[in-house]
């Protein structure tokens, strides 16, 4: 089972992170995610009182498929994290197919459009906070990640529903060659993946994040830009559509 290949590990963690202190126990699985479609989720912890301390995510084998970049999103979150808007990691092997990183305690909101002004202003302000950061990973190619999601929808992907990608994926094409301002996007901003601590906030699950069309994210928790053309916003939700609706039409 890839698990207890993954735990037997533990002696080895800690090279995401110098300042981590080897672990002089070995882990146990507390409870397992189910929240999560693309990888399985483990919290473990050291303790006596079992109190959750790691999040150990195994990578989904059908990560390529998916047009995950495994190397950028442990980049990204690094990145992130060291303005605390995400967990810290802790150890990733990308041989296995996994990654630890701290456990981070908090709840999340059902509903984004719905969120306390209090939660609200602070998530604006780690969306505005992480897209200033300065990323050295090539531009995000919405074009080519969703003709690679389309592909795999050959049986599935039928009638209108083809009929209307295959008219947006021209438009989608030409938008991809324009100039435009590149920002740091996480590309799957639901209520599962931010996690609301007190007088702070924590984004997880990178894995989709990439240097692209910033106004994204905020579209993802009803914030629509205003320095954006409405020619570029229509595309933007469309391409918010059509993320959504070729990731789950895959085979």
């Amino acid at each position: 089972m890839q698990i207890n290949k993954v735990l037997a590990t533990w002696e080895n963690w800690g090279n995401c992170n110098p300042n981590f202190a080897k672990l002089t126990t070995p882990p146990k699985i507390i409870a397992r995610s189910n929240d999560g479609l693309t990888n399985g989720a483990f919290f473990l912890s050291t303790r006596s009182d079992k109190k959750i301390e790691f999040t150990l995510k195994l990578f989904s084998p059908l990560s390529n498929t998916y047009g995950i970049n495994r190397q950028h999103e442990v980049y990204i979150q690094t990145k992130v994290a060291e303005l605390g808007l995400a967990p810290t990691l802790i150890h990733v092997d990308y041989g296995i197919g996994f990654v630890v990183s701290e456990f981070i305690e908090g709840k999340i909101f059902n509903d984004l459009s719905k969120l306390p002004l209090k939660i609200k202003n602070l998530l604006i302000e780690a969306i505005s906070s992480y897209q200033a950061i300065t990323l050295d990973i090539p531009e995000f190619n919405y074009y080519e990640h969703l003709h690679r999601y389309a592909e795999n929808c050959s049986n599935t992907l039928i009638g209108n529903d083809l009929k209307q990608w295959q008219e947006f994926s021209v438009h989608l094409k030409q938008w991809q060659t324009q100039q435009r301002t590149l920002k740091l996007t996480h590309h799957d901003l639901n209520p599962n993946n931010i996690i609301v601590a007190d007088n702070s906030l924590a984004i997880i699950d990178w894995e989709y994040a990439g240097l692209g069309a910033g106004e994204l994210d905020w579209l993802a928790i009803g914030e629509a830009s205003n320095s954006v053309s409405t020619t570029n916003q229509r595309i933007i939700i469309q391409i918010s559509f059509w993320l959504e609706k070729l990731w789950l039409l895959q085979e």
